[in-house]
């Protein structure tokens, strides 16, 4: 998900992924798959862009809820504001365990113990 500046004062919520032309827009992915997606730009709202990356060992409705938004008309934008605060809540509730940064390798690495695993990176534009 992509949750940044709505350029009205407010917060917009993107899916990013699952996309309808990757993994068949499954989400599900196998261990050791890997998935690349569309390469992102930024809009003309700038300041924080966050970008949550969610694991999660079983669907979670909330986030189901959402995936019909990637299509060419709502272009992954969540414009339902009810469904909008269940994704800002799950979202919120679940960013608990922060990525290990090893600036040398230039990655940062996600370890998670539970079944669901919602980490934050931000990135800052102007």
């Amino acid at each position: 998900f992509n949750e940044g500046p709505d350029g009205k004062g407010g917060t917009s919520y993107n899916l990013l992924y699952p996309t309808p032309s990757a993994n068949n827009g499954s989400a599900q992915l196998a261990a050791d798959q890997q998935m690349q997606t569309g390469w992102y730009v930024f809009d003309r709202n700038q300041g924080t862009e966050k970008f949550w990356i969610v694991w999660s060992t079983e669907p979670v409705a909330d986030l189901e809820a959402v995936k019909g938004v990637v299509n060419p008309q709502d272009k992954g934008a969540i414009k339902d504001r009810g469904k909008a605060e269940a994704v800002r809540a799950f979202l919120s509730r679940g960013n608990t365990s922060r990525p290990e940064v090893h600036k040398v390798d230039k990655q940062s690495v996600i370890r998670s113990t539970g079944d669901v695993s919602v980490n934050l990176v931000e990135l800052e534009h102007h």
